[in-house]
């Protein structure tokens, strides 16, 4: 029951990561550890080597770690090594069981039998408590949001998506639901060849859509943008990249509309459109039923969180800062864990040097729970403006510790920190 998948803490799901689980481990179930030090107790008495066995057993996440932190392998954030940990908590586990198993044998008890059901309801609660945060019988957030995607599509689009957020809750609507199966989902983070083999035999029209096992965007940017059929969803930056030669990226409710360069936009008409889609949305799903939910529903919410980011990013390149300013809020309403749009609207209070507004915006992120190293290096920065070396200093300490990939930035912070401390 326990979801041991390596997020990182501070981004996008707290619930979901080893560090989590292991800290409400020793807040709510420590009795669990005293069965593991039972186990080891008995290891340590029978044969000296058992316990050496078990301890290189612990000591392996560490040292896949150390394997995995080399050049090739960047750690960009710290708590990465959340990852790695877990396979010391699964014999954390395992020898908690060992141990039980070990006094219910030797423990002088006239009814067994009584023993073992005050062994059952100890462990009872920790199962409980652990279902609750993973089930996913009760998740439909994905599924309702791919609904609402598909609905806003016209008849034989293309979506592509970079995720799994769509790809397979499309793949099982389109197959068990049969809902809309005019729609061509393509992947573009697969590209193997079964993958393209597969997509080329069921479409046989789209072949030329991939090119020596790469996608073509601007071959599909020039045949389907100019018919308004071609999409993405979740709408990361790259897309906007790959577009560029011939093609621009707008927003289009929940997606975004891949149209031709010379295509001329209604920014008031995109903005009423978004809107009201929105406020669609919002209708048909409750969003607040959602946010304490499980670990599934807090990514789900993150995508349309990331979306609503990206919208206020369109607005401000198009010099709408004030609409820009709402849907970064509206993306912190949604979920907390979307980084980007705390970063994003602070950085228009810092172009209109309102500092103090900008500070406090950052601040709030962190007071959510929102450790990210944007919001370290945001924060950093901006008591440099203020002229307060001291916290600068703090922040700029705190964003090393995620030991992001060596960069320009990187290396302007760490001369700061080093002058800093020379005069310590």
């Amino acid at each position: 029951t326990l979801n041991l998948t390596p997020y990182r803490l501070s981004f996008p799901f707290e619930d979901g990561s080893f560090i989590y689980l292991f800290e409400n481990l020793i807040k709510n179930t420590w009795y669990v550890v005293i069965f593991s030090l039972i186990s080891l107790y008995y290891l340590y008495k029978k044969n000296l080597y058992f316990l050496l066995f078990f301890l290189g057993f612990i000591l392996s996440g560490p040292f896949y770690y150390y394997l995995m932190s080399q050049p090739v392998y960047p750690i960009i954030s710290k708590v990465t090594i959340e990852q790695f940990l877990s396979y010391p908590f699964y014999f954390i586990a395992v020898f908690s069981g060992i141990g039980l198993n070990l006094l219910y044998k030797r423990v002088q008890f006239a009814n067994k039998r009584y023993l073992f059901v005050l062994f059952l309801f100890i462990f009872i609660f920790p199962f409980i408590n652990n279902f609750t945060r993973v089930r996913q019988d009760n998740n439909n957030l994905v599924v309702q949001t791919t609904k609402y995607v598909f609905s806003e599509l016209p008849k034989n689009s293309i979506i592509l998506t970079a995720a799994d957020s769509l790809y397979f809750p499309g793949l099982y609507l389109r197959y068990l639901d049969n809902y809309r199966p005019d729609i061509k989902i393509i992947d573009v983070t697969i590209l193997s060849d079964w993958y393209i083999k597969n997509f080329t035999d069921l479409y046989p029209g789209l072949s030329g859509l991939f090119d020596n096992s790469k996608f073509d965007f601007d071959k599909t940017c020039l045949e389907y943008a100019k018919d308004n059929k071609l999409y993405i969803y979740p709408w990361f930056p790259d897309f906007d990249t790959y577009f560029d030669k011939y093609c621009k990226v707008i927003p289009y409710g929940l997606v975004a509309k891949v149209v031709l360069k010379n295509t001329k936009i209604d920014l008031n008409e995109i903005k009423k459109f978004n809107d009201n889609s929105w406020n669609n949305f919002e209708k048909k799903v409750s969003i607040k039923s959602y946010r304490d939910s499980t670990i599934r529903d807090r990514e789900g919410l993150n995508y349309l969180a990331e979306e609503i980011n990206y919208q206020g990013l369109f607005y401000e390149r198009n010099n709408k800062e004030n609409w820009a300013i709402d849907r970064y809020q509206l993306a912190q309403k949604i979920s907390k864990d979307e980084i980007n749009s705390i970063v994003n609207e602070g950085a228009i209070y810092f172009k209109r040097n309102d500092l103090q507004k900008s500070l406090g915006v950052m601040k709030t992120g962190l007071e959510n729970g929102s450790g990210d190293s944007q919001l370290y290096f945001a924060l950093g920065f901006l008591y440099i403006k203020l002229n307060n070396q001291d916290r600068a200093y703090f922040y700029f300490k705190k964003y090393l510790e995620f030991n992001p990939p060596d960069s320009i930035q990187v290396e302007s912070v760490r001369n700061f920190v080093l002058k800093y401390e020379s005069t310590m």
